[in-house]
């Protein structure tokens, strides 16, 4: 909630909290309709804790698990590029070498996009080199593939959830 959506917020618990204590007083004397202006009041104090409630809904732990599987993905697909690297330079294809001998923050600092196409290209030249890395074997590749499948599952989840919070949340507020 914004401040002036706060302060409204509580300028109604404030008078529900005063109508509560005074009601006998209130009720028909003063205000002829009372009971139906305080069942409105009642509606949209709920509308804007709910809409609150939704706001202050934490998502980071998808954001989190975002990060960790972005970083699994680097490490595994690093992992298995410096081996072949290594295999490529005592083969002499430095060429090859260069392709593949890379620190894990050329895919985990990279947008997600282009981590995914650096992991991908790292991959590609693994699996099409495979006679020359003996040390790499076709399961390696499937654990890079996959780590890369699961990176691409969960990519968008943080901004759906942080879609799905705004649209719940500051857009569903009652008007007053």
């Amino acid at each position: 909630m914004n401040n002036l959506q706060r302060s409204v917020h509580d300028s109604i618990k404030r008078f529900l909290d005063v109508c509560v204590r005074n009601a006998t007083k209130v009720a028909g004397t003063i205000i002829s309709d009372f009971p139906v202006l305080k069942a409105r009041l009642v509606g949209v104090e709920a509308g804007i804790t709910a809409a609150g409630t939704v706001q202050t809904a934490n998502n980071t732990g998808a954001v989190q698990d975002n990060n960790d599987a972005k970083y699994e993905m680097a490490k595994i697909t690093v992992k298995y590029g410096l081996k072949g690297a290594v295999k490529a330079r005592l083969a002499g294809e430095n060429k090859l070498a260069e392709q593949l001998g890379y620190h894990v923050n050329y895919i985990k600092r990279a947008p997600k996009k282009l981590a995914v196409e650096r992991a991908k290209a790292i991959r590609n030249t693994l699996n099409s080199n495979l006679t020359l890395f003996t040390g790499i074997t076709a399961a390696n590749i499937t654990a890079i593939d996959d780590a890369i499948t699961a990176f691409e599952l969960i990519e968008t989840e943080p901004v759906s959830l942080i879609e799905t919070k705004k649209a719940t949340g500051t857009e569903a507020l009652p008007p007053l």
